[in-house]
């Protein structure tokens, strides 16, 4: 009952701060009385990891636009929709702790974790170099692992982190072998999260999309693997961003532990 209270109240801010910002005509609060601010800045934060990449960006703007504090933590650039944005590589465990000790002293408590960090470097195994290894392996398994690590101890019951991981943790991927190991690595961790801290009513699931039209998505790619899909198209990120939008609220209270694919039928594991 406590975690549906809070959301309860969370919801009423995030539409207030929504309806405060059109009225203002501002994408921000720096026009919001200080009182308003600091209702704002206790605020529990929505972190995104790749905030500024295709699928980041696009969960940022649907959170945004419902009035959430979102802070974004990305490698290579800012973003300019987020209320606090990191310039932050995700396998630097020191300066993953540190952005997260930030948001903790801002905003208290972190809601949601999106972990949407990722890389692809294809090369079949025995060519495959050392470095192309560990840089995947980083971008997506060990960032999710030092963000959660960081966000736990800010979250509480209703706390909900979701990663992203591939049909390739289940087909496998041909050249790709890092990315594949990388994505099942990241579903084992969801899972593990999931069953230590269920008592603490936190919950950690992952969304494995198929192709969706980003620009790690190529357009040679994409005409390849339509006529694959049953549903003869490419996912949008819209398609994803539900789903996200979903599993971050209460209305997925049941549900942890769990990898929900979104690929048009193209696997059906």
């Amino acid at each position: 009952m406590t975690a549906r209270f809070d959301n309860c109240i969370l919801n009423t801010l995030y539409t207030l701060r929504s309806f405060w910002t059109l009225e203002a005509g501002e994408d921000d609060c720096e026009s919001c009385p200080s009182e308003w601010v600091r209702i704002v800045e206790l605020m529990p934060a929505t972190v995104i990891t790749g905030g500024s990449g295709g699928l980041g960006n696009a969960i940022a703007m649907r959170f945004k636009d419902a009035g959430r504090t979102i802070v974004s933590l990305d490698s290579n650039a800012t973003s300019d929709i987020a209320d606090l944005s990191f310039t932050v590589d995700v396998a630097d465990s020191g300066a993953v702790a540190e952005a997260f000790a930030a948001v903790g002293q801002r905003y208290g408590r972190i809601d949601v974790l999106v972990c949407a960090s990722g890389l692809v470097v294809e090369s079949p195994v025995e060519q495959m170099a050392d470095t192309d290894w560990h840089a995947v392996i980083d971008a997506s398994l060990t960032g999710a692992f030092y963000a959660a690590r960081a966000a736990l101890p800010a979250m509480s019951s209703g706390g909900s982190i979701i990663a992203f991981s591939s049909g390739y943790a289940t087909s496998g991927y041909r050249n790709g072998a890092n990315y594949a190991a990388a994505k099942a690595g990241v579903e084992a961790l969801m899972k593990s999260i999931a069953l230590e801290y269920a008592a603490r009513g936190i919950r950690a699931n992952c969304i494995a999309p198929g192709p969706i039209r980003t620009p790690m998505l190529k357009a040679e790619r994409e005409a390849v693997v339509r006529d694959r899909i049953p549903m003869q198209r490419v996912g949008e990120p819209a398609d994803i961003v539900g789903l996200v939008e979903f599993l971050a609220s209460d209305r997925s209270a049941y549900i942890t532990g769990q990898t929900i694919h979104v690929n048009g039928g193209l696997l059906l594991p």
